[in-house]
């Protein structure tokens, strides 16, 4: 691990947030010593040597990052990537970030730099970050219900296609042996 050119950055923990989509990511460090954002960029694509290379410059300036993301559509990726490189990392609930009534303008940044001020403030819900075998497990029980669904909507199709042609089954219920 490289020393930090900064000698109170050992010590500090910077706040990072990183507004995470499928083909960038916002990233702003907040020092809650200084009450202000240190530094944002984007990342052009979910590259780990590009993710490592501005961790560690987070890490040198600043001080320890503590990150954080929303949950979204682009999965746990993010969060085992950051682990695997040697940073904290949090997955936190979108419903848990405060939002402003009036507050309409959203930029990537601005959505970046408002999760690590309210991740340093310990305003945010942090969820559980399931391992393989229980997304795998999950992924199976989600299947097998839309299998389910599809075959009842099929069986039901097929009844009133049946009964607009005159063929109405009366010896019982429709699928039966």
């Amino acid at each position: 691990m490289k020393k930090p050119r900064n000698a109170n950055a050992e010590q500090r923990k910077i706040f990072v947030g990183l507004d995470v989509h499928r083909d960038t990511i916002a990233v702003c460090a907040y020092d809650p010593q200084k009450h202000a954002n240190c530094y944002a960029l984007e990342i052009s694509s979910h590259d780990p040597k590009r993710l490592r290379t501005v961790m560690e410059n987070i890490r040198d300036k600043f001080g320890e990052p503590q990150c954080c993301y929303e949950a979204s559509s682009c999965g746990y990726t993010l969060y085992r990537t950051l682990h695997d490189l040697g940073f904290a990392c949090e997955v936190i609930a979108p419903s848990s970030v405060p939002r402003r009534p009036g507050d309409r303008v959203k930029t990537d940044r601005r959505d970046a730099a408002k999760l690590a001020q309210f991740y340093a403030a310990g305003l945010l819900t942090v969820i559980h970050v399931p391992d393989d075998a229980l997304i795998s497990e999950r992924s199976v029980v989600r299947r097998r219900v839309s299998l389910t669904q599809d075959l009842t909507k099929v069986k039901q199709r097929l009844v009133l296609l049946l009964q607009s042609r005159g063929h109405v089954y009366r010896a019982g219920k429709n699928w039966t042996q």
